[in-house]
């Protein structure tokens, strides 16, 4: 197979292209593996306004570590991978879905080998009517209270919302543009450097029950050491 790839020479800028030649393995080629997991069963344990709560049956494989697809109206939303201590995660939230909307919900399981299950049962979840659309105020005075290295404590200041409560307000640890955690009526935590090779940027977003975002915090930045 002939596959082209870009350099980057800055953000936002491709440079000339280098056409390499890769070879790829035929599917199950790890071991010779070609047997896929069983197939989940996948049901909604929860909604709300923005968010539905999800869990399925454990797939058995010939193989460890199973991760999960799961796929909403067809389209995969989230990829879970194995966490060490387990076989593998069975259960997720959606979020920053649409209220009062019927989604279509399947998972399917894969192995290490790459063989993937038949797509499981197809579930609806329909989230909650909301007729709220005001965002929560963007959490304000980031900082970091101690730099662990590789980590920090990070705190900032309640957001507030035209409807939900100080300790319904959820907050997303945002750091190098990726979501890393999520605490829910609190304003402080834990987050981790993700660039070990310079600054990380932390910034937090706050969200209400009907899924509205804030505007972003200021950013606090801190370079990775080691631990």
């Amino acid at each position: 197979m002939r596959m082209r790839t870009w350099a980057r020479a800055a953000v936002g800028v491709l440079s000339a292209a280098l056409l390499l030649t890769v070879t790829t393995a035929p599917a199950g080629a790890a071991g010779g593996d070609r047997t896929p997991p069983t197939t989940p069963t996948l049901r909604v344990s929860a909604t709300t306004q923005s968010t539905a709560s999800l869990s399925w049956t454990v797939s058995t494989d010939d193989g460890p570590y199973l991760s999960y697809r799961i796929f909403v109206d067809g389209v995969l939303w989230a990829f879970l991978t194995p966490i060490p201590s387990i076989n593998s995660q069975t259960t997720t939230t959606l979020r920053h879905l649409t209220p009062d909307t019927a989604y279509a919900i399947t998972v399917r399981a894969v192995d290490i080998a790459g063989n993937a299950s038949a797509p499981s049962n197809t579930v609806t979840a329909t989230t909650r009517a909301s007729a709220d659309t005001t965002p929560p105020t963007a959490p304000g005075q980031p900082r970091i209270l101690q730099d662990l290295g590789c980590a920090v404590s990070l705190a900032w200041t309640a957001s507030s919302d035209n409807v939900e409560a100080a300790s319904a307000i959820e907050y997303e640890i945002v750091v190098n543009g990726i979501i890393q955690r999520i605490v829910v009526g609190a304003t402080s935590t834990t987050a981790y450097h993700t660039n070990a090779n310079g600054s990380n940027t932390f910034v937090v977003q706050a969200l209400d029950r009907s899924g509205n975002i804030s505007p972003l915090s200021n950013p606090v930045s801190s370079v990775f050491q080691e631990c």
